[in-house]
């Protein structure tokens, strides 16, 4: 994008992120956890390989993925790890750990070390789903260039456990002397996301990568326009949890916005003849949702916000912080992993912000979603998990 000034040289932009999980539908009470950071010459390769879902995996079943990654002839690893997606584990239908062996082909060529096991209790769409989670393994012999080979995963128990698996990830974080600078953040947690939704298995791991400036027109629209899929960057590559966004796709871009990004906006901009829950609901029509689940999230996220008995309620019957709530909950009715908010507290007194500020933070840490903020009041900056200030179109 051509670098343009529109903003006075006084002018600092706040992008503020409180930092959650990434959550599947019905699911995720386990936040991710950060296990890796570092500002390098460098970059990050993430492939799911030809990994699809096992079926039912009883004691001796064996399950294949072969991966086929390259990295740049200059590069060295510095961050390496197998991940490997399970689900309903258990034992004549009781919850149970899953015993999983992992073997490389060519045998020899590489090594896996169970680093850590996250584990989701609290199942996928129903209490027959039993455990699921993810298991990070530690891999030895990537290398620079081509990287080909094939992962056997098989289920050890000596008892009659079963289990299924999702799918598999690998991801490689290198330093290369000829690439541009980046910073990389890798979290790791249990939590599994069906494609049904949009989404792909390497979102279970959410990866974020800035590089370089930030060029705009008037910055905050664009970049939060360009985040939310709603403009497209003319050059440059947008990732969200790795996963790249086809601007030239628009049936992606609007499944994305449905399910994966949730909108908050100064001006409230709720449907003026819908009630609050009513504006709450409309989202869930366009996911095809069935009446029954949409009165239960509805209520669900309406006690959350603390609007149960102003449900009935139409927009202008409302305070302006009481319409910022419903509008909070509207964002949130898809459990999106990422809710974009321009200047939420904008149009609100002091005491009102701070209120909405606090339910923001709540949410953040009891639901798992993440915020972006973008504000111009430094007070509201210095509440986030990181902020990005950016003045004059650059980051600062």
């Amino acid at each position: 994008m051509s670098s343009r000034n529109l903003l006075p040289s006084a002018a600092i932009i706040f992008f503020l992120i409180f930092t959650g999980t990434v959550s599947a539908s019905y699911s995720g009470n386990e936040p991710l956890s950060p296990v890796f950071y570092d500002e390098l010459n460098g970059g990050y390769v993430f492939s799911t390989g030809d990994s699809i879902y096992s079926g039912q995996m009883n004691p001796g079943n064996y399950y294949n993925a072969s991966f086929d990654i390259a990295i740049p002839s200059d590069a060295e690893p510095v961050f390496s790890r197998l991940y490997v997606y399970w689900a309903w584990s258990n034992l004549e239908k009781a919850a149970i750990y899953p015993s999983i062996s992992i073997s490389a082909t060519p045998a020899g060529t590489h090594e896996f070390t169970l680093a850590e096991r996250y584990v989701d209790s609290k199942g996928f769409v129903s209490s027959y789903d039993f455990f699921s989670g993810t298991d990070s393994y530690e891999v030895t012999g990537i290398g620079a260039g081509e990287n080909s080979f094939s992962v056997t995963a098989g289920n050890s128990a000596a008892d009659n456990s079963t289990f299924v698996i999702e799918g598999m990830g690998l991801l490689v974080v290198y330093e290369s002397p000829s690439s541009p600078l980046v910073q990389i953040w890798a979290d790791e947690g249990c939590d599994m996301l069906y494609s049904d939704y949009g989404i792909t298995p390497e979102m279970a791991t959410a990866t974020a990568v800035f590089n370089g400036t930030v060029d705009t027109g008037s910055v905050k629209s664009t970049l939060m326009n360009i985040i939310g899929c709603l403009d497209s960057p003319t050059s440059g590559t947008v990732r969200i949890n790795s996963c790249d966004i086809d601007y030239a796709n628009p049936a992606s871009l609007v499944k994305i916005r449905r399910t994966v990004i949730g909108f908050v906006f100064q001006q409230f901009n709720l449907i003026p003849n819908l009630t609050a829950r009513e504006n709450i609901e409309y989202p869930l029509l366009f996911n095809y949702h069935p009446p029954a689940e949409r009165l239960e999230r509805v209520d669900y996220l309406l006690a959350q916000v603390g609007l149960m008995n102003r449900g009935d309620h139409y927009p202008q019957e409302l305070s302006g912080g009481e319409q910022q709530r419903i509008a909070i909950a509207r964002a949130l009715v898809n459990k999106p992993l990422l809710v974009l908010a321009d200047e939420p507290t904008g149009n609100l007194d002091s005491g009102t912000g701070e209120s909405i500020l606090g339910l923001i933070k709540d949410l953040n840490r009891t639901q798992g979603t993440t915020f972006v903020i973008v504000t111009h009041d430094s007070d509201l900056a210095s509440h986030a998990d990181r902020t990005i200030s950016i003045s004059d179109g650059m980051v600062v």
